[in-house]
Parts: C-alpha cells; structure tokens; sequence
C-alpha cells in the first residue's frame, strides 16, 4: 500500500507540475491573444476610416453613374416608344388591308354559293321531275302491259273457237 501512495503522490506531483505549466502557458497565450487582439482594432479603426472615405467617393461616383444611366434610359424609352408608335401603325394599317380583303372574299364567296345554291335547286327540280316522269312512265308500262295481257287473252280467245269450230 505504501508503494501506492508513494506513486499516487508522484503523479500528484506531476499533474501539478503539468497543471502549473499549462497555467503558465495559458497566461501566456492570453497576453499574446489581447495583444493580438489590440493590433486587430487599431488595424480594423484604420481601416474603417479607410473605408468611410472610400465609399464617400463611391457613392459619389455612384450618383453620377446613376445619373447617366438615367439620362440613357430617358433616350431609350424615347426611341422605344416612337418605334411602339410605327410599329403599332403598321398594325393598324394591316389590320385595314385584311379586312377588306376578307370582306373582297366574303362578297364574292356570297356570289359563288347563290350561283351554287342556284345550280343546286335546278339539278334537285330536274331530279325530282325525272322522278315523277319514270313514276309516270313506269304506270304507263305497267298499263300497257296489262293491256297486251288482255288483248292476248282475247286473240287466244277468238283462236279457241276457231280451233273449237275446226274440231266439231
């Protein structure tokens, strides 16, 4: 057991020593780090004021930029909108042509269905009297027919008694 507290008591003693050095050490790298830290502000003040002045000319320069571009855009818009203007003409312009020539195709597509219309209501008068004419013919036909029935029975009928009158 002595000889554990003997070796319990030297890594106290080590860890202390290891404690003490790593305090140190730490100590150290603060004061290192705040002076680190000193010299970042006194660089990032500098560098501020730097920066305060180079956008003080940057937003002048900028102004005038946008000055620019706004007298452009005026110019552009200016000639954009006579082009609009034309361009809406000629539209306009077409849109007359091809309404008359719709209604140039309308009138005369109006003449050539009367014409067609017209053609059509005599083929349909024709077809309708060739109708009524075969109708007719064929009651003719079939009149006639019976007629010639009729009359052959009468000539075979006027054969028979002759026949008959030859026999007695």
């Amino acid at each position: 057991m002595r000889e554990r507290l003997i070796a319990s008591e030297k890594q106290y003693q080590e860890a202390e020593k290891a404690a003490k050095q790593a305090g140190e050490q730490h100590r150290q790298q603060v004061e290192d780090l705040q002076s680190r830290l000193a010299n970042a502000e006194k660089a990032l003040a500098e560098s501020g004021t730097q920066h305060a002045a180079e956008l003080r000319d940057l937003k002048a320069q900028h102004a005038a930029e946008v000055k620019e571009l706004k007298s452009g855009h005026s110019r552009t818009e200016s000639d954009l909108q006579k082009r609009l203007n034309a361009a809406e003409s000629r539209l306009a312009e077409a849109g007359t042509r091809h309404a008359a020539e719709l209604q140039e195709i309308r009138t005369q597509h109006a003449g050539e269905m009367k014409n067609r219309e017209a053609a059509l209501e005599l083929t349909q008068k024709e077809a309708s009297e060739a109708r009524e004419a075969r109708a007719a013919m064929t009651g003719e036909l079939t009149a006639l027919k019976a007629h010639n029935e009729q009359l052959a029975a009468l000539l075979a009928g006027k054969d028979k008694p002759a026949a008959v009158k030859a026999k007695k």
